[in-house]
């Protein structure tokens, strides 16, 4: 053998290490003798949820951990060598699954060491392919209806996202009232019921465009129902007609002939004074007002034209106060004491400007933008008051 034979060895597999050997061989192994458990789609372990044991069988007692699965076979982490060709049993439990599936060992490497143990991944090729339950996410459960009131509350909220009046087309209104009606729950309790048969009263006119007929309809068959249920219903029945306005601007308040229709048009809005804070005063009606809102519209009479409408700001007001008459009562001393009992807790609120309301409140919230309070004299013009907070120097509960 010359120098140069002893220098360059003659292949290069002479060259690498053991290890870099092993894995040569590993890899040509594989290409040599290709697997059919590559032909099916492998899911992660993580991923089958229905899957509740998996036991390894056959030889010495092993801890196995799943790792993949397919019809055609599985890689398992266990915590001994398994030699290529030796053949095992698998068994798999869950998803209407329980199957004791023969196999063959394609491949084991070491995968891990951990606390002077040795962990080994084994490749599995099924003897024969088996089919595995369904990995497709159950249909979420349909949401309950959240009730007629509610929908229709939620409609003009959506109606008015922009803080704008916005006109919706009446075939797109119409599927929207269709398809609250159709879901409403006629068995339910007494307020749904009679929600449900508000709606229905007013569908008819609606499809045949007629706004004027639709709040005429809603205001009979709101006279019709039980005097304790109307008290219940009204202010879905104000929702309604809240709706029915803003989805056919300046509709309810131009009124056709006659006066009823003019009675008919003044019942769906209600007359407030708006006290701003800088002190500036405004009387009107409004059918759009609701606390949560940024703002609302206020006409300065029923027929007033859609050009006469002013937007309110809620920020710069003081209160809206919800009155009896515009000119009240001049001659009239209001009382500061409690001349009914009310409901809610017993309120007095100073404004900034050293004004105090005496009253009762259901819902006041330090936090809030606003809150409501109902007068304390029953017999003022006043029958409720909505203050703002940011107009309020003082709240006291007596």
């Amino acid at each position: 053998m010359s120098t140069l034979d002893r220098v360059a060895p003659a292949t290069l597999e002479e060259t690498l290490s053991f290890s870099q050997r092993l894995v040569r061989r590993r890899l040509q192994s594989q290409v040599d003798r290709p697997s059919d458990r590559r032909a099916y789609r492998r899911r992660m372990a993580a991923d089958l949820e229905w899957l509740r044991s998996v036991r390894l069988v056959g030889g010495a007692g092993y801890n196995v951990t799943l790792i993949d699965l397919s019809e055609g076979g599985a890689l398992v982490e266990v915590d001994g060598p398994l030699r290529p060709g030796v053949k095992l049993t698998l068994e798999l439990a869950g998803g209407g699954l329980d199957a004791a599936v023969p196999l063959e060992v394609v491949r084991s490497y070491v995968a891990r060491l951990k606390d002077h143990s040795t962990f080994y991944r084994s490749a599995c090729m099924f003897v024969h392919p088996i089919e595995l339950p369904s990995t497709s996410p159950a249909p979420a459960p349909a949401k309950p209806f959240v009730g007629a009131a509610a929908a229709l509350r939620y409609l003009i909220d959506r109606c008015d996202e922009s803080g704008e009046r916005m006109a919706l087309a009446r075939p797109d209104l119409l599927k929207v009232l269709e398809s609250i009606h159709a879901r409403g729950d006629t068995s339910g309790e007494s307020i749904g019921r009679a929600t449900l048969e508000l709606l229905g009263a007013v569908l008819p006119a609606l499809n045949g465009g007629a706004p004027h007929d639709a709040s005429a309809a809603l205001q009979g068959r709101l006279r019709a129902l039980p005097g304790d249920v109307q008290v219940d219903v009204r202010e879905a029945a104000r929702t309604l007609e809240t709706l029915i306005g803003r989805c056919f601007p300046g509709a309810l308040i131009q009124p056709s002939t006659g006066p009823e229709r003019v009675e008919e048009a003044a019942s769906a809005m209600q007359k407030i004074v708006v006290r701003y804070a800088d002190g500036v005063r405004l009387k009107g009606f409004t059918q759009d007002f609701h606390p949560t809102r940024s703002q609302f519209s206020l006409w300065p009479s029923i027929n007033a034209s859609v050009s006469d409408r002013v937007i309110v700001p809620m920020a710069k007001l003081k209160a809206i106060f919800f009155v009896r008459s515009f000119d009240g009562n001049p001659g009239y001393r209001e009382r500061k004491t409690f001349t009914v009992r009310g409901q809610g807790r017993r309120i007095e609120v100073t404004f900034t400007d050293s004004e105090v309301i005496l009253g009762t409140t259901l819902n006041y919230r330090r936090d809030a933008q606003g809150f409501f309070v109902v007068p304390a004299d029953a017999g003022g013009n006043n029958t409720r008051i909505y203050v703002l907070s940011a107009a309020v120097r003082h709240v006291r509960f007596i």
